[in-house]
């Protein structure tokens, strides 16, 4: 199995100008070749990409991570679609430490994100 647990935290910019450890995402995706997403391997264990936001001074959200139509997303809850938060070029930028991600979250504000661990699932 190539599933990977992803944290990435908040990076600097005007809101929060030293970045933020204490905001961010854990997630679980499958990568395959140049440490990019994997669809195909996502199709066979969707149920296992969870993702939990953690926000400081807010409850964690919980959701799953989602592949349609080439786009790559948080889903919340699977009964809606105002409440997904999508990747920006998710399967264009290799997933390792130290990178930087982006993703327009649910107040419709695009964030970056640092990715500070990647690792195999289950270690």
């Amino acid at each position: 199995m190539t599933l990977f647990q992803v944290r990435m935290t908040l990076a600097r910019d005007a809101d929060f100008p030293e970045g933020s450890n204490t905001r961010g995402y854990d997630f679980v995706v499958p990568l395959g070749t140049g440490k990019k997403p994997d669809a195909k391997t996502w199709k066979q264990h969707a149920k296992d990409c969870l993702v939990r936001r953690f926000w400081e001074g807010e409850e964690p959200q919980h959701g799953i991570l989602r592949h349609s139509g080439g786009q790559w997303f948080v889903d919340y809850d699977p009964k809606r679609t105002n409440d997904d938060e999508p990747f920006v070029q998710l399967d264009r930028h290799p997933i390792e430490e130290g990178n930087y991600l982006s993703m327009v979250e649910s107040d419709g504000k695009e964030r970056t994100f640092h990715i500070v661990s990647v690792k195999l699932l289950g270690q």
